[in-house]
């Protein structure tokens, strides 16, 4: 699942709450969600982990820019 599938289901309470235990803020996430930044390597397995492996390791990496 992508950030910005997870921030559709969950919404975004949820997304701030994986965003913090993966150490990182919503905003940048969010960031990650629309398309604007990629996470590092890192990052992404953090936030796989913080979600409880429902992100997905290669939807973070491989995001593209959303268009709505």
């Amino acid at each position: 699942m992508t950030a910005k599938e997870f921030i559709d289901r969950f919404g975004c309470d949820e997304a701030r709450a994986v965003a913090q235990k993966a150490n990182t803020n919503y905003a940048y996430f969010s960031q990650i969600a629309y398309g604007h930044r990629r996470p590092s390597v890192d990052l992404a397995k953090r936030l796989v982990d913080a979600s409880e492996n429902r992100l997905g390791f290669t939807d973070l990496l491989l995001v593209e820019k959303a268009t709505a």
